[in-house]
């Protein structure tokens, strides 16, 4: 996972140009102590999937994002349709189990 501003990712969502950039935003936050457990489990879900491109985003640093997404609680996961770049995201807060993380990754919009 690699950092990003959140005026970086609001630019590539201006510009449509997200979709080339990451498939996925991790946003958490670094004095969160569920954001920890979340990114270890999100880390361990993504090594099968070395393509995958997601990034994270310390949303202390970027509250813009946290009201341009409509994030309700952190963490969350963004995930983008890969079929329907331009579709409006879907956000995850519930992260159950790497098993759930996967499938949802794996699956982009198939499963809820």
């Amino acid at each position: 996972m690699n950092d990003i501003a959140g005026d970086q990712l609001l630019q590539w969502i201006s510009n449509e140009t997200r979709d080339q950039e990451i498939d996925a935003l991790y946003v958490y936050s670094p004095l969160c102590g569920t954001c920890k457990l979340a990114e270890r489990m999100l880390q361990i879900a993504l090594e099968p999937l070395s393509a995958y491109r997601i990034g994270k985003l310390n949303l202390n640093d970027s509250p813009e994002v946290a009201h341009a997404f409509k994030i309700h609680s952190i963490p969350c996961l963004i995930i983008w349709n890969p079929k329907q770049p331009r579709e409006e995201p879907k956000l995850i807060y519930a992260m159950h189990s790497v098993t759930h993380l996967y499938e949802q990754l794996k699956g982009g919009f198939a499963n809820d």
